[in-house]
């Protein structure tokens, strides 16, 4: 089953956000990637079982929104990585480890990076518990989530 970038599917308001002009250092997050900012206030990937969940990266690590590395003196948001930010009300489309079941919905479910750089809720994942399941689309094999408010990491 081919996997999705987690995207954010509605919300009250805007929820991506640049950050800063820098990446922290070795990151290769692709877009989707479960993402938290640093003691440094720079963007990182989450690692395994995340209990700090900023958001989703909407680009790639250390690239612009247009795919292009970082140079030169341009426009601050031009160079930013873009964050869809997991505050209350925002949700997001996500694949699945395993395949998505209607029983998932009003349950609440780890996440797990898969072995295609590609955060997917898990379903075997039930004591650290990152996600919660609001729908599944049973067609596109991807359920609607929103992050655990104790998960949220405050967004500056």
């Amino acid at each position: 089953m081919p996997h999705f970038p987690a995207i954010p599917a509605y919300t009250p308001i805007s929820p991506v956000r640049a950050y800063g002009e820098e990446t922290a250092p070795a990151q290769t997050f692709i877009i989707g990637a479960a993402v938290y900012l640093d003691a440094n206030g720079l963007v990182a990937e989450c690692p395994v079982d995340p209990a700090t969940i900023l958001g989703f990266a909407q680009t790639n690590a250390g690239k612009n929104p247009l795919g292009l590395p970082y140079a030169g003196a341009a426009s601050p948001a031009a160079l930013s990585d873009l964050v869809a930010v997991a505050q209350g009300g925002t949700a997001f489309w996500m694949s699945c480890v395993n395949a998505p079941q209607a029983s998932d919905v009003n349950k609440a479910f780890g996440i797990t990076k898969g072995a295609d750089g590609i955060w997917q809720v898990d379903q075997t994942k039930v004591v650290n518990t990152r996600v919660f399941v609001e729908y599944v689309d049973l067609d596109r094999n991807l359920e609607l989530v929103t992050v655990l408010q104790s998960n949220r990491q405050a967004a500056p």
